[in-house]
């Protein structure tokens, strides 16, 4: 397994691990007036659905695509590159969502651009997996 498809899978347990214990400390008795529910809700999702799972996927399909396909994958540059904006935007994510909460409207900027990084960092996977797919070497 190449290092980055390992470090996806590893930062997904990660995620899930912290994901899940964000939700947990959601359900204990002091969160019971909603509001510090309410403000971790958006962070809680970002880690359980971009962190765990998506981080998951892209781990499995870095690994398991090429081999399916029988082809190499296009570029082991664009997965690290993906790795990497992937982490960032989805910590900052997490941060500006919260903080978001306790602020509204103050980190919309924030947001917005760690956003457009991981929908970049998305873009990028997207290409390397239909570029793996349907180009032909040397071509």
């Amino acid at each position: 397994m190449d290092a980055f498809a390992r470090y996806f899978v590893v930062m997904a347990l990660i995620y899930l691990g912290v994901g899940t214990s964000l939700g947990w400390i959601m359900t204990l008795p002091f969160a019971d007036s909603g509001a510090l529910i309410y403000k971790m809700i958006p962070t809680h999702v970002h880690l359980n659905l971009l962190g765990w799972i998506s981080m998951m996927i892209y781990g499995v399909l870095y690994h398991i695509l090429p081999r399916f396909s029988g082809k190499e994958l296009y570029s082991k540059k664009l997965a690290w590159l993906h790795f990497y904006l992937a982490q960032i935007s989805l910590l900052g994510l997490a941060l500006f969502f919260f903080l978001n909460r306790l602020e509204p409207g103050r980190w919309k900027e924030a947001l917005f651009f760690f956003g457009s990084i991981q929908w970049l960092s998305i873009l990028l996977f997207i290409f390397n997996m239909l570029k793996t797919l349907f180009v032909k070497k040397g071509a």
